[in-house]
């Protein structure tokens, strides 16, 4: 049975200028003149995705506005690619934000699910990064539980090993994650934390 991991890195444009372990504060960034991320202390103030600069300086006066880097997301992604390459030559970047690895042959070379998932969250965290790790026997499903909106404190449904439990894991999730559905849903972005700006 095949095993894919899928790396979403939904905080990748603010992370690719100030990476995670900066000292916290309340940061935005933008594009156009509209929000498309935020630090976690800037959310708190009242910063959301998709709101005007304008009115992010109004509720977040404090906040430091920073104009996204294009270029350094790349940079990042690359640099992100070549490390988790040490785990299976067969990884493809999915969007702007997510990585899908099939680390099927890799199991027994990294002793197995739970270990592997640790390694590769570890190197993604040891390169400034934050990271939603999803699993499943398909990639279409592995990536649905990386980019779906789930509380942290129950990060373990990102993960499925066996058909049944990827089923069960994607049964309660939103059908407009599906890319197909992307194009009847003009909010999806914001609201349902799509892989291109979303925060989750």
């Amino acid at each position: 049975m095949r095993y894919w991991i899928s790396v979403y890195l939904p905080s990748l444009p603010l992370e690719a200028l100030r990476p995670r372990w900066c000292e916290p504060g309340q940061y935005v960034l933008v594009e156009d003149q509209r929000v498309v991320a935020c630090s976690p202390e800037a959310a708190a103030a009242g910063v959301s995705i998709g709101m005007r600069q304008g009115g992010a300086s109004t509720v977040a006066p404090g906040a430091t506005i920073l104009d996204r880097a294009v270029a350094r997301e790349r940079m990042a992604l690359d640099a992100i690619a070549l490390a988790l390459l040490q785990f299976t030559p067969e990884l493809a970047q999915i969007g702007d934000t997510t990585m899908i690895l099939d680390v099927t042959a890799s199991l027994r070379l990294f002793d197995g699910h739970a270990a592997l998932c640790r390694r590769v969250r570890a190197v993604v965290h040891a390169l400034g990064f934050s990271i939603n790790l999803g699993t499943g026997p398909t990639a279409m499903g592995a990536w649905m539980l990386s980019v779906a909106r789930i509380p942290a404190r129950r990060s373990r449904r990102r993960r499925a090993i066996k058909p049944s439990t990827l089923n069960a894991l994607l049964d309660p999730l939103d059908c407009r994650l599906l890319p197909s559905a992307a194009r009847f849903s003009s909010s999806m972005s914001v609201d349902l934390g799509h892989p291109r700006f979303g925060i989750s």
